[in-house]
């Protein structure tokens, strides 16, 4: 399991990594030029996406906030294995989180990079499901474009970028579907009677 869930967790981390180092290649190649460009502190706190201009609809993202830190409750589990549990495990906690906020953060920032919300996202074909690989397609024809490649060339690297971040977040759904159902019922039968189960499931 830990096996798994460790593939899982790498192939979480690659592609946000992948993502963000060729976004910096880009960006430097085309001196510090972006897809969408920042035109002043709007551009940080106001969405182009016009669903999300209201009070209210801004509420909902607070799912995917959520979501973002998921899976986190699943390591109290392991908290006896950590040494100095009462000072490490907390910080490693706060730590974890700062990671993910800042991933995240400059993960949307160098989405702008190469992708431009009006030209990219906006439009009904995109949706929830299919965004990270519009934008990975994305990424992959934009730097073929940007090193002077042809454009049957960039789409084919915009298909193979698609590929890899469909691959990598098969993986990692696996590791995390899999550690999402076992660590539940390992806890569920280590806090219950070891008697009134077969012993090779209490061992």
């Amino acid at each position: 399991m830990a096996k798994v869930s460790g593939i899982g967790g790498f192939f979480s981390i690659i592609l946000p990594i992948a993502f963000v180092a060729v976004s910096v290649v880009v960006l430097i190649v085309n001196h510090g030029h972006l897809a969408r460009p920042i035109t002043g502190i709007n551009s940080f706190i106001k969405s182009p996406n016009i669903q999300f201009t209201n009070p209210i609809a801004l509420m909902s993202f607070i799912v995917y906030a959520i979501f973002a830190y998921g899976g986190m409750e699943t390591t109290g589990r392991i908290v006896n294995q950590v040494n100095n549990p009462k000072k490490n495990y907390p910080r490693g906690i706060i730590i974890a989180a700062i990671i993910m906020t800042l991933t995240y953060s400059f993960s949307i920032f160098f989405v702008g990079v190469t992708t431009n919300w009006n030209k990219v996202l906006g439009n009904e074909k995109v949706n929830l499901g299919n965004i990270t690989y519009v934008l990975v397609n994305n990424l992959g024809f934009v730097t073929a474009k940007t090193f002077g490649l042809s454009n049957g060339i960039a789409i084919l690297f915009g298909d193979w970028f698609a590929r890899f971040a469909g691959l990598s977040m098969f993986i990692s759904y696996i590791g995390a579907f899999f550690v999402l159902i076992y660590s539940p019922l390992e806890s569920f039968l280590e806090g219950t009677d070891k008697r009134i189960w077969p012993k090779k499931w209490s061992h």
